[in-house]
């Protein structure tokens, strides 16, 4: 079976996509779906908390991008993670991209090797995140109860919908946001935030996306154990968060129409 592609994307900084990617790839292995992970942004938070342990960035994915080697040959393995890591040459990289296809052509190798592909993307449009979207069957956008999110989907949603993009990718499925950083319990911010849900429940319909019921909720538990260099699963199995992440692995599975072993 060919690979799903997700790109963890949003236009905006702070909603929790690194943290969202990570846990949800965990979620997703525990379901035994075998999972290859890209890290595109120069953090490396992704690669860090993944295998904090293991610090050889080379090669990565600037090497891949260069064609300076295969893709097969940047992949990194731990005893529970494939990873292919970023680069602190990444910044220039973005500036030597001539094809952006070339990230989709390199997926193509090792399709059949992997059951989802993750690519966690840094919080800005750069030409490397246009390859990334470009090389994805789906974007998935962890979004705060905001209007900056909101114009960010809009951005996202744009360029999806564009005919260059379709040209493209004529295979690209769709878009899946979920909220993640949202206070469940503060019925002040329920209330104060109640349009701009509607709002993203209204755009949903209007520009296709799938927006998911199951929301993140603000927990310290995500901070602490990302502090730590873990993921929820490891940091505290029982929390409220850990509970959030598999009920939204399950809706995005049905979305992707993916079930593990």
């Amino acid at each position: 079976m060919s690979a799903t592609t997700i790109s963890f994307f949003t236009g905006k900084g702070g909603t929790g996509k690194t943290s969202s990617a990570i846990n949800i790839n965990v979620s997703f292995r525990n379901r035994g779906i075998k999972i290859l992970n890209i890290d595109t942004d120069t953090q490396r938070n992704c690669y860090n908390i993944i295998a904090p342990d293991f610090v050889n960035y080379e090669p990565n994915l600037c090497n891949v991008m260069n064609r300076e080697v295969s893709i097969r040959q940047a992949i990194q393995k731990t005893s529970d993670y494939h990873i292919i890591p970023s680069s602190d040459d990444q910044n220039r990289l973005n500036d030597s991209i001539t094809d952006i296809k070339i990230l989709q052509e390199s997926l193509g190798e090792i399709k059949n090797d992997y059951d989802a592909i993750f690519i966690d993307n840094s919080p800005a449009f750069t030409k490397l995140t246009y390859c990334s979207i470009f090389a994805s069957d789906y974007v998935l956008s962890p979004c705060q109860v905001s209007n900056e999110c909101l114009d960010a989907v809009s951005d996202l949603m744009a360029l999806v919908n564009s005919t260059e993009f379709k040209n493209l990718n004529p295979n690209f499925k769709g878009v899946g946001v979920f909220f993640s950083q949202y206070n469940l319990r503060s019925k002040r911010q329920n209330i104060l935030n109640r349009h701009i849900v509607d709002d993203f429940k209204r755009l949903s319909k209007i520009l296709g996306f799938k927006l998911f019921s199951t929301s993140i909720p603000k927990n310290s538990d995500i901070t602490h154990a990302s502090a730590n260099h873990q993921n929820i699963f490891q940091y505290k199995i029982k929390s409220p968060a850990t509970e959030a992440y598999n009920q939204l692995t399950e809706e995005i599975l049905d979305f992707i129409n993916l079930g593990g072993e």
